[in-house]
């Protein structure tokens, strides 16, 4: 096979994998909108973030906890045009986890179809796609300090009154 035709399939692979995410991207966006269209959407952005953000410290670790702040960004985005919007009080675990469902995959193409979005970016040399790459990681963007970090500041400060 020659060179022409692997570039030429490896571009159409990128250009079918963009395509994926963007699609993945705006169906998981209709997913939320259909989920805060049925139920109260304040309610909903609550019980999700209660469920993303609380837990035992020692389970929530910068691997499976690191992407939440940008989650909750993205969640409260398009919600809140929702907010007021359905006075329907019943919600169910399952919207909450239909909608936890549609956040993490609307995270993955958000990440990744923005990424592929700097295709018009040249990406012949080794340096030019680690450049494309950072830029596409530098996207999210963690706190000052890791929730283990966090943690023992909270305990260190707050600590001496566990007993009153």
């Amino acid at each position: 096979m020659n060179n022409f035709n692997m570039e030429t399939n490896h571009n159409d692979l990128l250009e079918k994998v963009r395509v994926s995410f963007q699609k993945q991207f705006s169906d998981s966006i209709r997913n939320i909108e259909d989920l805060a269209n049925t139920v109260d959407a304040v309610r909903l952005f609550v019980a999700v973030f209660a469920n993303m953000c609380f837990g035992p410290s020692e389970h929530m670790t910068e691997t499976t906890y690191g992407t939440v702040p940008v989650k909750i960004e993205l969640l409260s985005y398009y919600l809140y045009p929702f907010f007021g919007i359905s006075d329907n009080k019943d919600l169910t675990p399952f919207h909450v986890n239909a909608c936890m469902d549609a956040l993490d995959k609307l995270h993955v193409a958000y990440t990744w179809s923005t990424g592929f979005n700097y295709e018009s970016e040249k990406r012949d040399t080794p340096i030019e796609g680690i450049a494309s790459m950072l830029r596409m990681r530098a996207l999210i963007i963690r706190g000052s300090a890791y929730p283990e970090q966090t943690r023992d500041e909270i305990v260190s400060i707050q600590g001496m009154f566990e007993n009153y």
